[in-house]
Protein backbone atom coordinates (compact mmCIF):
# COMPACT_ATOMS: atom_id res chain seq x y z
CA UNK A 1 0.00 0.00 0.00
CA UNK A 2 3.15 2.71 0.74
CA UNK A 3 4.19 1.80 -2.77
CA UNK A 4 0.01 2.77 -3.92
CA UNK A 5 0.20 5.97 -1.81
CA UNK A 6 3.48 7.47 -3.41
CA UNK A 7 3.19 6.14 -7.22
CA UNK A 8 1.96 9.91 -7.65
CA UNK A 9 4.60 11.12 -7.17
CA UNK A 10 6.67 9.11 -9.85
CA UNK A 11 3.86 9.13 -12.30
CA UNK A 12 2.87 12.91 -12.25
CA UNK A 13 6.34 13.72 -12.40
CA UNK A 14 7.05 11.53 -15.49
CA UNK A 15 3.89 12.53 -17.18
CA UNK A 16 4.47 16.55 -17.00
CA UNK A 17 7.98 16.52 -17.20
CA UNK A 18 9.85 13.27 -17.69
CA UNK A 19 13.13 13.98 -17.44
CA UNK A 20 12.60 15.52 -14.07
CA UNK A 21 10.67 11.60 -13.51
CA UNK A 22 13.17 9.37 -14.57
CA UNK A 23 15.73 11.47 -12.95
CA UNK A 24 13.06 11.28 -9.58
CA UNK A 25 12.63 7.12 -10.25
CA UNK A 26 17.02 7.21 -10.65
CA UNK A 27 17.69 8.01 -7.55
CA UNK A 28 14.94 6.15 -5.64
CA UNK A 29 16.48 3.20 -7.52
CA UNK A 30 20.03 4.13 -6.07
CA UNK A 31 18.70 4.88 -2.87
CA UNK A 32 17.15 0.78 -2.73
CA UNK A 33 20.29 -0.74 -3.99
CA UNK A 34 22.43 1.27 -1.56
CA UNK A 35 20.09 0.64 1.40
CA UNK A 36 20.24 -3.45 0.12
CA UNK A 37 23.91 -2.57 -0.14
CA UNK A 38 24.15 -1.40 3.19
CA UNK A 39 21.82 -3.43 5.21
CA UNK A 40 23.68 -6.69 3.93
CA UNK A 41 26.97 -5.05 4.32
CA UNK A 42 26.66 -3.95 8.17
CA UNK A 43 24.38 -7.15 9.52
CA UNK A 44 27.21 -9.61 7.45
CA UNK A 45 23.46 -10.88 6.06
CA UNK A 46 23.76 -13.94 3.21
CA UNK A 47 24.23 -11.40 0.05
CA UNK A 48 22.96 -14.05 -2.53
CA UNK A 49 21.38 -17.63 -3.21
CA UNK A 50 25.06 -18.39 -4.52
CA UNK A 51 26.67 -19.31 -1.00
CA UNK A 52 23.70 -21.29 0.26
CA UNK A 53 25.00 -24.72 0.08
CA UNK A 54 27.94 -23.64 1.94
CA UNK A 55 25.90 -21.63 4.58
CA UNK A 56 23.29 -24.89 4.78
CA UNK A 57 25.99 -27.16 6.30
CA UNK A 58 26.07 -25.17 9.68
CA UNK A 59 22.15 -25.30 10.28
CA UNK A 60 22.02 -23.26 13.25
CA UNK A 61 24.18 -20.37 11.14
CA UNK A 62 22.08 -20.31 8.46
CA UNK A 63 18.82 -20.35 10.09
CA UNK A 64 20.19 -16.84 12.34
CA UNK A 65 21.39 -15.62 9.06
CA UNK A 66 18.14 -15.87 7.24
CA UNK A 67 15.84 -14.68 9.69
CA UNK A 68 18.20 -11.79 9.61
CA UNK A 69 17.91 -10.64 5.95
CA UNK A 70 14.42 -11.69 6.01
CA UNK A 71 14.06 -9.17 9.02
CA UNK A 72 16.11 -6.60 7.73
CA UNK A 73 15.73 -6.77 4.40
CA UNK A 74 12.63 -8.69 2.64
CA UNK A 75 10.43 -7.40 4.76
CA UNK A 76 11.01 -3.78 4.60
CA UNK A 77 9.46 -1.63 1.85
CA UNK A 78 12.50 0.88 1.22
CA UNK A 79 14.28 -2.24 0.04
CA UNK A 80 11.51 -3.77 -2.05
CA UNK A 81 10.60 -0.97 -4.01
CA UNK A 82 13.12 -1.56 -6.88
CA UNK A 83 10.73 -3.77 -8.76
CA UNK A 84 7.69 -1.14 -8.54
CA UNK A 85 9.78 1.65 -9.94
CA UNK A 86 11.07 -0.52 -12.71
CA UNK A 87 7.01 -1.33 -13.76
CA UNK A 88 6.21 2.12 -13.23
CA UNK A 89 9.42 3.10 -15.72
CA UNK A 90 8.09 0.25 -17.99
CA UNK A 91 4.52 1.22 -18.00
CA UNK A 92 5.70 4.76 -18.71
CA UNK A 93 7.43 3.43 -21.88
CA UNK A 94 4.85 1.48 -23.19
CA UNK A 95 2.04 3.69 -22.95
CA UNK A 96 4.42 6.26 -24.89
CA UNK A 97 5.11 3.90 -27.43
CA UNK A 98 1.50 2.96 -28.09
CA UNK A 99 0.35 6.74 -28.08
CA UNK A 100 3.45 7.32 -31.04
CA UNK A 101 1.52 4.21 -32.72
CA UNK A 102 4.74 2.09 -32.81
CA UNK A 103 3.54 -1.24 -31.75
CA UNK A 104 5.84 -3.74 -32.89
CA UNK A 105 9.14 -4.03 -31.20
CA UNK A 106 11.61 -4.84 -33.78
CA UNK A 107 14.88 -7.20 -32.67
CA UNK A 108 17.40 -4.78 -35.04
CA UNK A 109 17.21 -1.21 -34.08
Amino acid sequence: MQFYVISPLFLITLWWVPKIGFSLLAFAFIANFSSNFALTYVYNLIPGFGNVAQLVQNHTVFLEKWTNKFNKVYVRPYTRIGPYLVGIALAYIIIKRKEKNSLKLSLVS
